[in-house]
């Protein structure tokens, strides 16, 4: 999980499950879809289904 400001600037992460490595660094809304750019330590699941990652 991750906390950005209304403007969309990075505020801070949380782990999420077992995961030890989870990091978010950047949001970016494209077609009116919200990603995560960052390393994230395996898949993960979003309210709509699974998440798209940008490495």
């Amino acid at each position: 999980m991750a906390k950005y400001t209304l403007d969309g600037d990075f505020v801070w992460t949380q782990k999420h499950g077992e995961t030890t490595e989870d990091k978010a660094s950047d949001m970016v809304v494209k077609d009116g879809k919200i990603y995560l750019t960052g390393l994230f330590k395996g898949p993960f699941d979003a309210l709509d289904g699974p998440g798209e990652v940008w490495v």
